[in-house]
């Protein structure tokens, strides 16, 4: 792992989460929340080289969330409000979605791991759409800014740069719908919010469309759109598929009307997979159309014409150690991938193959995924002023990242109130 482990013994100010934001922040009191470590959290911050990511470096906090993801404990979103509130109150209130990264790699988690199961979710917040569902899916407590959407966790930084990011994004606006039944089914099975056995084919799962084949009258071969990958009804895990035309319709990209019918298998099972495909039983195939999910959801509002097609995104690290140049370049280069309107060109490994390896593709940026419909932009992040932040308090310290004018990268610790005076040297200034 890059970069130096950070003592927990010196060196730090420590102090409660709850204490940092004057105790205004949900969730940070509970013995169960990552917010909380034995009631002192040692936390400094390090912003990246191009202000777009900001990393909370409290090996403490890193700890409490590598032993949840390697345990398999479910982390609700009450374990993530502190650091969610912390982003939008702190650095940006107007950002639509959270991206935040456990800062290891996926090489060093599976070393390190017992269980060896990266953890991803996202959380909704706030739903800003009608006619997409969600009257079956609960929504937590709203934290962060009023723009916000929901936050995603990553379990580690691959999760970025090759997947499952597009497939986080896309659980903004799916598979939250409330029918027709048989559709209600499959994205209501565990686990929720996933198109199941179906012929959708996006990032949210489903085959694609093309290659339902009948064996018998119970028996069908389906197979995954991704050559990397498993037919999988929980959604894929690389970021080499396209959103599908249903996905694209409750994103408010498409009209109704461009998208097909869908196939929805009844009482499903798998019964044997080979590669890509797989063959599955089922008491026979049921075809589901738009007009039939408009009927049971209602239109999309704000329609295809109206929605929006740009958003601000934000990214927090949780961090055992301040990063480095080597570090901060590779999470920079994921985002500009992300964000590219067109390829980024960068051929990644994946996160799964259906050969037990990781393969090597060129991953989709988000307007490439959505058809150029839609783009990303990361916020450029800067500390609010104290009038919009819940953290009025000038004490303590906080690390920054600086690009000097040489091109030399170096680390410059200021007080809270301040930031690295641009005459190339470790000064501060209020400006």
């Amino acid at each position: 792992m890059n970069g130096v482990r950070l003592s927990r013994a010196v060196g730090f100010r420590r102090m409660c989460w709850s204490a940092l934001l004057l105790g205004a922040l949900s969730g940070c009191n509970d013995e169960t929340s990552i917010c909380t470590a034995g009631g002192a959290s040692a936390a400094d911050y390090q912003l990246s080289p191009s202000g777009e990511v900001v990393a909370v470096v409290d090996p403490v906090l890193f700890d409490k969330v590598f032993d949840w993801q390697d345990s398999g404990t479910p982390a609700g979103s009450q374990n993530f409000e502190c650091l969610v509130n912390y982003f939008t109150q702190r650095y940006s209130n107007d950002v639509d979605m959270l991206l935040v990264v456990l800062n290891i790699s996926r090489a060093d988690f599976l070393e390190r791991s017992t269980r060896r199961v990266v953890s991803n979710f996202t959380v909704t917040q706030r739903v800003f759409d009608s006619g997409i569902g969600l009257q079956s899916i609960p929504l937590s407590s709203q934290v962060g800014g009023a723009a916000l959407r929901s936050f995603s966790f990553f379990g580690v930084r691959e999760g970025i740069e090759a997947g499952p990011a597009l497939h986080e994004l896309a659980h903004n606006w799916a598979a939250y719908l409330d029918g027709p039944e048989s559709l209600l089914a499959q994205v209501s099975a565990s686990p929720v919010a996933h198109w199941g056995f179906t012929s959708v084919g996006g990032a949210l799962g489903g085959w694609d469309p093309q290659t339902l084949e009948p064996l018998a009258v119970d028996r069908f071969r389906v197979c995954s759109p991704s050559p990397f990958e498993r037919f999988s009804p929980a959604g894929y895990a690389n970021d080499n598929i396209p959103y599908a035309p249903l996905e694209l319709y409750l994103m408010g990209l498409i009209p109704a009307d461009e998208v097909p019918p869908i196939e929805v298998a009844i009482n499903p099972v798998v019964s044997s997979s080979d590669g890509q495909c797989s063959e599955i039983y089922a008491d026979g195939m049921e075809t589901v159309t738009i007009d039939e999910i408009v009927a049971d959801n209602g239109a999309r509002v704000p329609a295809a014409e109206e929605a929006p097609t740009q958003f601000q995104l934000g990214v927090m690290l949780i961090s055992d150690h301040y990063l480095d140049e080597q570090e901060w370049q590779y999470y920079e280069e994921a985002l500009l991938c992300l964000e590219a309107s067109g390829s980024c060109g960068r051929l990644v490994e994946g996160v799964t193959s259906i050969a037990g390896q990781q393969p090597i593709f060129i991953p989709l940026s988000f307007y490439e995924a959505t058809g150029g419909r839609a783009e990303l932009q990361f916020e450029q992040l800067e500390e609010l002023p104290s009038s919009e932040s819940t953290n009025s308090t000038d004490s303590g310290t906080l690390k920054q990242s600086r690009r000097r004018g040489s091109g030399e990268w170096q680390v410059v610790e200021c007080p809270l109130n301040e930031q690295p005076a641009d005459d190339g040297g470790e000064s501060c200034s209020a400006g």
